[in-house]
């Protein structure tokens, strides 16, 4: 690849290496759906992926979501069985609590539609999306608000409004509460957790509901992801969606944990790319969607970290800092295209 053919992105890659400072309150994840691709998000916090949750055996059965200006649930076929799950493609630290922001249009109210934080997400686990919606057994823990959870046969009748998942529990799913109103329509979430457990959530800026969760409370020593599952008919959607950690020093794209994106992160994720993060860093090591591998899901929240940066207006790293980012670019983007061949 030649640097005549990169050199607009290397530009565009120099203009946004800045340092920022992280505070008590960080928008780690952001998307408002442009067409751009699930997998890709020119917001905050890289994209997203759809996965298939329909029963295994269903192999002509399809369910996923799509972003045509928003994300969208769709299906092929006829099964009311048809379902789909997304979860982000990065997992984000909660420490501190979250505020949780989505619009969201439930078109159909007999159709299963939900949305929350997950704490962990495998292709394979199907049963951890259709667990969220009917009050099962999950592995997976995590808050999730069902706009609704219909079922004509009456099996699931705390399924809908605001339900919690804790592991190891034979009935894991837990309905904290259904007060506020499940139309259908355009909405507006917000979900809010503290570091006790304490809760609320409100649609359509109504009086919050909130409450506590008992025992052991919400885990927030874990990375969440959001995600959102649905079943039924199709068309329901996510318009936008904002997820702000409370957490200090939470930063997307801070491979080292310092506090700030600059040419350091980029010099780390560079060097492991392809391979295992970084070791004794305070942060990711440049996995920040902790799957493993630094790839091209952690650059891209890198980058997202550098725009963010580029919004909050601080101070533009010194000329050799940018000839550094400059070289070293073109080599990354090879590599990736020599991984993906």
């Amino acid at each position: 690849m030649s640097f005549k053919r990169t050199g607009w992105f290397v530009t565009a890659i120099a203009a946004l290496f800045i340092s920022a400072s992280a505070n008590a309150e960080t928008i780690v994840y952001q998307d408002t759906y442009d067409e751009d691709g699930i997998d890709t998000n020119v917001g905050i916090g890289g994209g997203a992926v759809s996965i298939n949750t329909s029963p295994i055996s269903w192999a002509w059965a399809i369910g996923g979501w799509i972003d045509d200006g928003n994300l969208k649930y769709q299906r092929n076929g006829g099964s009311g069985g048809i379902s789909g799950g997304s979860y982000s493609l990065s997992a984000f630290d909660f420490s501190g609590g979250f505020t949780l922001e989505v619009t969201y249009n439930a078109v159909n109210s007999q159709d299963r539609f939900s949305m929350g934080l997950m704490k962990e997400v495998a292709a394979e686990d199907r049963t951890a999306y259709a667990a969220i919606c009917t009050s099962g057994a999950t592995t997976n823990n995590g808050i999730y608000f069902n706009a609704f959870a219909y079922d004509s046969r009456g099996r699931y009748p705390n399924a809908s409004g605001l339900q919690w998942a804790a592991v190891g529990d034979a009935n894991a799913v837990v309905q904290l509460s259904d007060e506020q109103s499940r139309e259908t329509g355009v909405h507006a979430l917000v979900l809010e957790m503290d570091t006790e457990s304490n809760w609320s959530y409100s649609i359509d800026g109504n009086t919050p509901t909130t409450g506590q969760i008992d025992g052991d409370g919400f885990d927030l020593s874990k990375n969440y992801r959001f995600v959102t599952y649905s079943q039924g008919s199709g068309l329901n959607m996510i318009q936008s969606v904002t997820l702000t950690s409370h957490a200090d020093n939470v930063l997307p794209g801070d491979a080292d944990g310092d506090g700030d994106v600059d040419a350091a992160d980029y010099i780390m994720v560079k060097t492991h790319f392809g391979g295992a993060p970084a070791a004794g860093t305070e942060g990711s090591g440049g996995d920040f969607d902790g799957d493993g591998t630094v790839d091209w899901g952690d650059l891209q929240t890198l980058m997202s970290g550098l725009n963010d940066a580029t919004a909050g207006g601080a101070p533009v790293p010194e000329p050799a800092t940018l000839i550094i980012l400059a070289a070293g670019l073109p080599a990354l983007l090879k590599r990736r295209r020599h991984v993906r061949s």
